[in-house]
């Protein structure tokens, strides 16, 4: 999007609203020029943003979305001979269905069946197996999944309970100790790579604004200052 444009309808929005404030005659007429004005200029924005889309859109090679975004009329024309799914087990099988209705010739699916299963909210919805990625679903149908079995991020040492309970043991780490040093600035600085920090009743509600861009709503949210110290 044309940030300037963005930029500058932002403003006459936020001046509209000071307009609005001062509540005489010819402020009021003044925020329905802004308004008008700020519109117009949101509107000349997003058409520039839909032509630049669609002018990368034609010089790429790869296209990069989520599962649902890949049904956005505008690569609804394009085919993919291949299509990658992230996190595919947290994918609801409708929707990883999106993708794969678009030429594909070969899939890939990456994701952890022992982590989080698809969000499911609804009890019905689980009811007719929504609850179940195609991920699952295809291994249970006998299609073997490959295990990447070296993992680079944990501690040795915090790997080692999800290691037995979830992966058979099977579980390699391809990270030295020595590269996960005990976090600094502790009182008790032991050796255990896991630190727990009570900042229980600490919590507090705080008003948000409702900021100058349009959807932005105003509102009540969570902070903790201890937290973050």
């Amino acid at each position: 999007m044309n940030v300037k444009k963005e930029d500058q309808a932002s403003e006459f929005m936020v001046e509209a609203q000071r307009c609005r404030e001062r509540r005489e005659q010819g402020s009021l007429l003044k925020a329905q020029q802004l308004d008008v004005e700020s519109t117009r200029l949101w509107k000349a924005a997003e058409l520039e943003m839909e032509s630049s889309f669609l002018e990368v859109l034609e010089q790429s090679d790869v296209i990069v979305c989520t599962c649902v975004s890949a049904g956005d009329k505008r690569i609804a024309d394009c085919s993919f001979r291949v299509v990658i799914i992230d996190e595919a087990t947290q994918a609801v099988a409708p929707s990883a269905f999106i993708g794969l209705v678009m030429g594909a010739e070969c899939v890939v699916m990456a994701g952890d069946d022992a982590q989080l299963p698809p969000t499911v909210l609804s009890e019905k919805a689980k009811g007719y197996g929504l609850g179940i990625s195609l991920f699952s679903r295809l291994e249970s149908a006998g299609l073997k999944s490959h295990l990447l079995s070296t993992q680079y991020r944990m501690h040795e040492d915090i790997s080692t309970f999800p290691n037995e309970q979830f992966y058979d043991g099977k579980l390699l780490t391809g990270i030295s100790t020595a590269a996960r040093p005990p976090i600094k600035g502790f009182v008790d600085e032991t050796e255990m790579p896991v630190k727990f920090i009570s900042c229980r009743d600490l919590e507090s509600k705080v008003r948000l604004s409702s900021g100058s861009l349009p959807g932005a709503r105003a509102g009540m949210s969570y902070s903790n200052e201890e937290q973050a110290n």
